[in-house]
């Protein structure tokens, strides 16, 4: 059987990040995290749901020149998610760049677990439903 639920997406599950550049692992990773605490700092003031660190990464630059690769120093970036009313994203994101924040990751929209739960269900009920209709059809 067969069943499909659609449902209204009313969250906003926003990621944004911090990118720091410099010459030495330990300046940028010291200036990413004081960066990063300061904005997730702001967010957890603004009460966000779900905030969590997604992803951290290091990684060395190059300068090429004559095919001679020659390290010129390092960026960190640190990354962060959360949830929100998708009407207090704007705001939010202007304030999070306003304290650290240079990477905007992308915004999804999203329904509630509760939303998609209720869906599961009710799409589940059709598709029984769905099934017996064929099973009758097929036996009658």
């Amino acid at each position: 059987g067969r069943g499909v639920e659609t449902i209204p997406t009313t969250i906003a599950q926003v990621n944004l990040g911090v990118e720091v550049q410099g010459k030495t692992v330990a300046e940028v990773q010291q200036e990413a995290a004081r960066r990063s605490a300061v904005v997730v700092e702001l967010l957890r003031s603004r009460n966000v749901e779900k905030l969590q660190t997604t992803g951290i990464r290091l990684n060395p630059n190059y300068s090429y020149e004559g095919n001679v690769q020659r390290l010129i120093g390092y960026t960190a970036v640190n990354t962060v998610s959360f949830r929100l009313d998708p009407q207090r994203v704007g705001n939010l994101l202007d304030e999070a760049v306003n304290v650290g924040a240079t990477r905007i990751e992308g915004i999804n929209f999203v329904a509630s677990e509760e939303a998609i739960a209720q869906a599961q269900q009710q799409a589940l009920r059709q598709a029984t439903q769905d099934a017996q209709r064929q099973a009758d059809t097929v036996l009658s």
